[in-house]
């Protein structure tokens, strides 16, 4: 409701604005014909003063209208782009840059949606960076700002087709959702992820620099009617946990999105 509101709001001034500036106009051109008109009669010089005179309080009644009408116009399109970045900020975050576990709760169920109507794969990355609380506490948590950029910004990279989308889904976690990507291509993706991410070289001050590295869970599917949000998150989560339990540093690939607890080995959850 919130986006509908102030996609109103933005038509309305961008028409209003339009309105005026059109007003405007016309209003100038009528006062040049005016006294183009005034200056082509008989009226003589010594005329001018009592005529401006008669009509002076309707001169500044209209100077008066015209800049409280603008004034009010430029008001509400600040206003408007005050609402677009505010939204924009809503769905983005801060520290990396990317979309928010919010945008992923908008965007997701419509990438299901188009997936079920062309009935073409559909790809989710649930992705985790190795070992990130002893980094924190080895590094500092300012080191570990600048490493979630730096992660941010290389699965970014990889994800770079119109409809992909990335999020940070909290803390050192990431959610990929790729349209139209089957099981081979997920698995290519996967692995230029943990590459990009292993190329990484961060600058510590005093500290040699660090390597990173993710554990990234992967689910392919066709989209049917009864496919949720929480069977393709969990089950990417659950064989991310899989790859946590295998070493780190690699991939692992759900094979269903149905009841995902039940397919996969269930493992302690770690965050480091």
């Amino acid at each position: 409701m919130t986006l509908y509101a102030i996609t109103l709001l933005i038509w309305s001034v961008g028409t209003g604005f339009a309105l005026y500036q059109n007003w405007l106009v016309r209003m100038v051109d009528h006062t040049a014909c005016t006294l183009a008109y005034l200056n082509a009669t008989t009226i003589t010089p010594a005329i001018w003063p009592s005529l401006l005179k008669g009509n002076l309080f309707l001169l500044a009644y209209a100077c008066a209208g015209v800049s409280v009408v603008s004034a009010m116009f430029f008001y509400l399109y600040r206003l408007s782009h005050q609402l677009i970045n505010a939204q924009t900020d809503s769905r983005h975050d801060t520290l990396t840059g990317l979309h928010n576990r919010r945008a992923l709760d908008e965007q997701l169920p419509l990438l299901l949606r188009h997936s079920q109507r062309e009935q073409s794969p559909l790809t989710l990355l649930f992705i985790d960076i190795d070992h990130f609380r002893l980094f924190n506490e080895r590094y500092g948590h300012e080191s570990g700002d600048v490493a979630l950029q730096a992660v941010a910004e290389a699965l970014a990279s990889v994800c770079q087709r119109p409809r992909d989308f990335i999020c940070r889904w909290g803390g050192e976690e990431f959610v990929a959702v790729l349209p139209q990507t089957d099981s081979q291509a997920a698995e290519e993706l996967a692995q230029r992820m943990l590459q990009s991410v292993r190329d990484l070289r961060l600058h510590v001050a005093g500290h040699s620099s660090p390597q990173l590295t993710i554990s990234i869970g992967h689910i392919t599917t066709t989209i049917s009617p009864h496919t949720h949000n929480e069977d393709l998150i969990g089950a990417a989560d659950q064989a991310m946990l899989q790859a946590k339990h295998r070493g780190r540093n690699q991939s692992v690939m759900a094979q269903t999105a149905t009841h995902p607890r039940n397919t996969l080995i269930t493992c302690d959850r770690e965050k480091t």
